[in-house]
């Protein structure tokens, strides 16, 4: 069994969905992440998500970063690689 990510939550508990419009949080809380925008990342950080994500498939990543992403106060390619380092350092 391996190590997947599954997100990274930098808010305090009860903030989220940092200046997400309406609609697209419903998007997210309803489970149409497919529908959410496309996310500007490099497609080194894509390739590299979708490696430590697998739930990337099926537009995990997208939720992630309506919800928890937009709190932090960077791009969605940031925060990823953020992500990613975590994860990676996280592995045992």
């Amino acid at each position: 069994p391996g190590f997947s990510l599954h997100g990274l939550w930098p808010q305090p508990a009860g903030r989220a969905y940092c200046g997400v419009p309406e609609g697209r949080r419903d998007l997210a809380e309803r489970g149409r992440w497919s529908r959410l925008p496309v996310l500007d990342m490099r497609d080194v950080t894509r390739r590299r998500l979708e490696e430590v994500m697998p739930g990337a498939l099926s537009y995990l990543h997208r939720y992630q970063w309506t919800k928890h992403g937009t709190c932090y106060g960077t791009g969605a390619d940031t925060y990823y690689r953020h992500a990613i380092a975590v994860s990676s350092s996280s592995a045992v």
